[in-house]
C-alpha cells in the first residue's frame, strides 16, 4: 500500500480503497450540485469549477478546490497554467454554447 497525503494526514490506504472514498465524497458533490441547478454561465466561471471541486474531493484532500502549486507526476500541463487554461477552456465552451442558442 502506497501513503498517501489525506485531509487528515497520511493514510495507507489501498488503490481500490482511496477509489471508494473519492467516490462517496463525489456522491456528495453530484447531490449538491443536482439541488443548486446551476445554468451554463454559472457552471463556465473559474470559481464554479474550484468550489464544484472542493465539494468533490474536500473530505479527501486537503488541497480540493486550490489550485495546484508544484509540479506533479499526473497532467502534462505546468501547474502555473493550469488556471490560465481553464478559463481559455471554460471561455471556448461559453462561447460555443451561445452560438446554440
Amino acid at each position: 500500500m502506497t501513503g498517501r497525503s489525506t485531509r487528515l494526514g497520511s493514510t495507507k490506504l489501498s488503490p481500490d480503497d482511496l477509489n471508494q472514498f473519492e467516490k462517496k465524497n463525489i456522491s456528495e458533490a453530484l447531490k449538491w450540485l443536482y439541488k443548486k441547478k446551476p445554468d451554463f454561465n454559472q457552471i463556465l466561471t473559474t470559481d464554479f469549477c474550484l468550489e464544484l471541486h472542493k465539494r468533490m474531493f474536500n473530505k479527501t484532500w486537503r488541497w480540493a478546490g486550490t489550485y495546484r502549486t508544484q509540479t506533479v507526476n499526473i497532467g502534462i500541463t505546468p501547474f502555473y497554467l493550469i488556471s490560465t487554461h481553464l478559463r481559455v477552456t471554460l471561455d471556448n465552451a461559453l462561447y460555443g454554447i451561445s452560438g446554440i442558442n
